[in-house]
């Protein structure tokens, strides 16, 4: 896995931060029999992940995203700080217990396994083609368009209409005036 490059001022507090940053996770976090249910099955998806709950019912943890009383996902980020993923509702209220569909988000999400790797490829390729298709109808409803527009201008028709006479040669102007006289 390539690694950010951080001058070397900067390394020594960078990883000071981390530091801080995964101990104050750790301390405010702590590991129920739903965590270690939860915790055996996630360990097969991926060794670094691991299923937590925040201590604190009622206060926030300063520097964290935990979110008091919430189940957090964590994983733990070799050379870089730890993902802290809060499990709430769309209102970011704590869940009382972690999805049942929580696996199969992550084994969808799981960008290391070839087959999720082809299904988001053969996604964004059919994504391609909708939107190829789509931009292959709408150039060929303006070429209609222009088409249309261009024979109504540059044709001549016969107005099937008998409201107004054809005026176009002698019978028709005739016909023109005794309609408009006897008006």
């Amino acid at each position: 896995m390539a690694r950010l490059w951080t001058p070397p001022k900067v390394k020594p507090r960078d990883a000071d931060n981390t530091a801080r940053f995964a101990q104050a996770v750790r301390a405010a976090t702590f590991e129920d029999a739903v965590c270690a249910r939860w915790n055996r099955e996630l360990e097969r998806l991926d060794p670094l992940l691991r299923l937590v709950k925040n201590r604190s019912d009622d206060a926030w943890v300063v520097g964290t995203p935990l979110v008091p009383g919430a189940y957090h996902l964590l994983r733990a980020n070799p050379g870089a700080p730890m993902t802290v993923h809060p499990l709430v509702d769309g209102e970011g209220v704590a869940l009382p217990e972690p999805p049942g569909s929580l696996l199969e988000q992550l084994q969808r999400m799981d960008l290391q396994n070839p087959a999720v790797m082809a299904r988001i490829r053969r996604q964004v390729e059919e994504h391609k083609a909708r939107e190829e298709r789509a931009k292959e109808l709408e150039r060929e409803q303006r070429q209609y368009s222009i088409l249309r527009d261009w024979k109504a201008v540059t044709n001549a028709s016969v107005s099937m209409n008998e409201d107004t006479p054809w005026t176009q040669n002698a019978q028709g102007r005739r016909a023109k005036k005794k309609a408009d006289s006897g008006s």
